[in-house]
């Protein structure tokens, strides 16, 4: 009787072991198929690559941890530092190597780190430092607390399994997909990571970020005719706090992170990237709740920490269809950018005028077309009257 029991025991812990231990191997295979590797893997593979490989993972929001070792990787003599609103500058820009760090900048405690850990590593010739207004409205962060990067949360493989059952229920991934994944079968690109795979957005090898799947318009916008920002912006929130003054600390945060790269004698240029000018129009409506965007201007200039002024974006003769969020401009608008920061002798020597110039000849698009990533041509995805060209 006892062995009989025994039998009955490790049978179900066999059927018991078979139920939790596939599909944690199904959802292995499939998530390595489709390119969710470790930062070092994705960097490796990105650089030997001969074609662009994007990377976009569906698992990992650790930009901060891809960035700075993209740099450590590459070394570059010019970065760019800021938000994701300063992703659109690309390496083929510049007569020297370049390391896009946007996105690894989210707050001034966040950008203090990043700054810390990038000249601890390597001395760029270079900083072009895109600033953004919100950062110093006394409404939206808090200025106390060391500088800190922001630690990614492990992906446990129960995790991923449950990750993987939410994308399948959502209808984000097919369930033939997955059993491709069992058997090594995957989507033939070289793309990394769930999101590149499907939608053909993320980071290219230089570390700037591609809207493929949105430009293209095989993925809907949520931010049509801008609504989205000018929601933001009306009810004040999600960056667009509302804001009477400028807060001392954080402006004096923003000076010792400048402080650290002056004392590298690091030539930075600073500026204010681009908002779409129905964002621009919609601020100006709401002039008094936004007091202190025109009071920072002016504590920028009296610190003697002026830079470029960029917001708005049709002094640089760009318009709304080369927007591809309202609070991100694409990488045409970039390069007018770029063009603009070649008047300064720091500058100048640095930028590959050819090439800026082939993005220039696509005015009125988000994104230059790169065919070895689509054949898809750019459509009007914000749904704002825009006739796109190849």
């Amino acid at each position: 009787m006892m062995h009989r029991y025994l039998i009955f025991y490790f049978a179900a812990l066999a059927a018991l072991a078979i139920f939790i231990l596939l599909p944690l191997e199904i959802t292995s295979n499939y998530l390595k198929g489709m390119g969710e590797l470790t930062v070092d893997e994705v960097i490796e593979r990105q650089q030997l690559s001969r074609t662009p490989c994007l990377f976009g993972s569906a698992l990992r929001q650790d930009n901060f941890a891809y960035k700075t070792a993209l740099y450590d990787r590459i070394q570059p003599d010019i970065v760019a530092i800021g938000s994701s609103r300063v992703m659109q500058f690309r390496s083929d820009m510049f007569a020297g190597s370049f390391v896009n760090l946007g996105g690894a900048f989210g707050s001034l405690a966040e950008g203090e780190a990043l700054v810390k850990r990038m000249l601890s590593r390597h001395r760029p010739k270079l900083v072009l430092f895109g600033i953004d207004f919100w950062w110093f409205n006394v409404n939206y962060q808090s200025a106390k607390g060391a500088a800190q990067a922001r630690v990614p949360a492990s992906v446990s493989p129960v995790k991923q399994m449950l990750a993987t059952v939410s994308w399948l229920a959502n209808g984000k991934i097919s369930l033939s997909e997955v059993i491709d994944g069992l058997g090594g079968k995957q989507q033939t690109n070289c793309h990394l990571g769930v999101q590149a795979k499907k939608t053909l957005q993320g980071f290219g090898p230089d570390g700037s970020y591609y809207y493929v799947g949105l430009i293209t318009g095989q993925h809907p916008s949520d931010d049509v005719q801008f609504v989205n920002t000018i929601s933001r912006i009306r009810s004040g929130n999600r960056r667009f706090d509302y804001g009477f003054s400028v807060d001392p600390a954080h402006l004096q945060r923003f000076r010792d992170i400048l402080s650290l790269l002056k004392a590298e004698q690091i030539p930075t240029v600073l500026f204010l990237p681009p908002l779409a000018p129905r964002a621009n129009e919609e601020i100006h409506l709401h002039r008094e709740e936004y007091a202190y965007i025109p009071q920072l201007r002016v504590s920028l200039i009296e610190a003697g920490l002026a830079g470029h002024d960029f917001t708005d974006a049709t002094l640089l003769g760009a318009t709304a269809c080369e927007f591809v969020y309202g609070v991100h401009a694409g990488d045409v608008s970039y390069a007018r950018i770029l063009k603009a920061l070649s008047s300064s002798p720091v500058v100048r020597p640095w930028v590959a005028g050819d090439s800026l110039n082939a993005y220039l000849n696509y005015s009125g698009l988000a994104m230059r077309p790169v065919s070895q990533i689509t054949q898809e041509a750019e459509v009007d995805f914000l749904g704002i009257g825009c006739t796109k060209k190849k």
